[in-house]
């Protein structure tokens, strides 16, 4: 199975992450660290597999999140935003903490 390009992928993330914190009225938030790729290389294949799997499932929450969040009222998206957002926040973080 080839590897995703992480760098990419977190970018995609992040970009998803900046449109909920607008929905629900936070402010953007900190940019990715640098060297992502090569973090990535240099991590064990375990963790680039976790990676990989962590961050694809990551993108199908983000991506059914932000359909739902579109579906609502616009008056009830700042809640549910705040929890997509919290979510990514978390599963971001378990990505950047499998490249250290």
């Amino acid at each position: 199975m080839a590897s995703l390009d992480p760098e990419a992928a977190l970018d995609r993330l992040i970009a998803t992450r900046q449109q909920v914190a607008q929905m629900c009225g936070e402010p953007a938030t900190q940019p990715i660290p640098g060297q992502i790729g090569e973090r990535y290389q240099r991590a064990p294949s375990l963790a680039q597999r976790r990676f990989d799997r962590l961050a694809g499932e990551t993108a199908r929450i983000a991506a059914a999140g932000m359909s739902a969040l579109m579906t609502r009222d616009q008056s009830a998206r700042p809640p549910a935003a705040r929890l997509l957002a919290q979510t990514l926040d978390r599963e971001i973080g378990q990505l950047l903490r499998l490249v250290r």
